[in-house]
């Protein structure tokens, strides 16, 4: 295994041991009457789950010299600064700009990032995507996104 691998599924299962500890601290309540401590605790034992899947898999396949997929380690660190840019700047815009672009833009842009070939693709993406959080958060839960420069 490379060590970067290593490395970054670690901090995986540290995030995900953090959360679950911080969760305890609130009720957690059932599945019939859930405590504000539930959510983030599940997330944090599936986390720390998927981080475990990862690293097995990566013992059980051996990586080779390059990296995982074909990607060297400069190539995976350029991805992860690439995303993280993206998730910077999502965040200081979400307000001006509203939901509606900076979803699709951060949406289209990660696609992008992500190994999408063509960018009609990436456009399908941001769409459904965009689409999809629209009607579970404003048509079903009834609740307000922002709305940007444009109003809407």
């Amino acid at each position: 295994m490379k060590h970067v691998s290593a490395i970054s599924t670690g901090f995986w299962f540290l995030i995900g041991g953090v959360l679950t500890g911080w969760s305890v601290k609130y009720p957690v309540g059932g599945i019939a009457n859930p405590g504000p401590g539930l959510y983030p605790l599940v997330l944090g034992l599936l986390l720390m789950f998927l981080s475990l899947v990862l690293l097995a898999q990566e013992l059980k396949a051996g990586l080779s010299k390059g990296g995982v997929a074909g990607l060297t380690v400069s190539s995976r660190l350029k991805k992860v600064g690439y995303v993280i840019g993206v998730l910077i700047a999502a965040i200081f815009v979400f307000e001006w700009a509203g939901y509606l672009v900076t979803i699709f833009s951060f949406m289209f842009l990660l696609a992008l990032a992500g190994g999408v070939q063509r960018w009609k693709k990436g456009l399908v993406i941001s769409i459904l995507t965009v689409a999809g959080v629209y009607v579970v958060f404003v048509v079903l839960l009834e609740q307000e996104l922002p709305h940007g420069f444009f109003g809407w």
